[in-house]
């Protein structure tokens, strides 16, 4: 039996609804979070909350960039350009 089989069948397509579900459900758990938390270990990896939480971001909006467009590229991704950028120190603590 292939591996294929025995999880069963392919899941649909992801959908701008399946996304705004996924936002919404992080964002209720992260707010949350206490301000101390960010700057501690995520579980067992070598990265902070911070570092885990950017990077779970990066990937909803990679799969939001290729949901935009109404005739994406067929012949690969959208293109965007980002850049990784922690807030400084007096906007992560707050007033």
């Amino acid at each position: 039996m292939s591996r294929s089989a025995e999880i069963g069948p392919s899941p649909s397509p992801l959908t701008a609804d399946d996304l705004d579900l996924a936002v919404q459900l992080a964002l209720a758990v992260l707010r949350k979070a206490p301000s101390a938390a960010w700057d501690g270990k995520a579980g067992s990896l070598e990265w902070d909350c911070w570092e885990m939480v950017e990077h779970l971001s990066d990937d909803l909006f990679a799969y939001a960039a290729q949901l935009g467009p109404r005739t994406p590229p067929s012949d690969g991704e959208v293109p965007f350009v980002w850049e990784s950028r922690r807030p400084c120190e007096r906007y992560s603590r707050g007033p």
